[in-house]
């Protein structure tokens, strides 16, 4: 019992530091976000085939001294 109390408590505290981390790095990028947009509307309008966008991968280096790797998406 206080085993699953103590795997509860961490869980719900990692939670809440990982969409901290999300809402910062979301907040962090979105001008960066909304002007590749605007960059990609314009150079895409005219194409029909996008197979030759090539992906750019960023290497971020976080506020912590763990060597995590924490994967980012911005569909939402």
């Amino acid at each position: 019992m206080h085993l699953a109390e103590g795997i509860t408590a961490y869980a719900a505290e990692n939670a809440t530091t990982e969409r901290h981390r999300l809402t910062s790095w979301a907040s962090s990028w979105l001008a960066i976000r909304q002007q590749a947009q605007l960059v990609l509307e314009k150079y895409l309008k005219d194409q029909e085939d996008t197979t030759n966008v090539t992906v750019l991968e960023v290497e971020v280096e976080g506020d912590n001294d763990d060597d995590d790797e924490f994967p980012l998406d911005f569909d939402e």
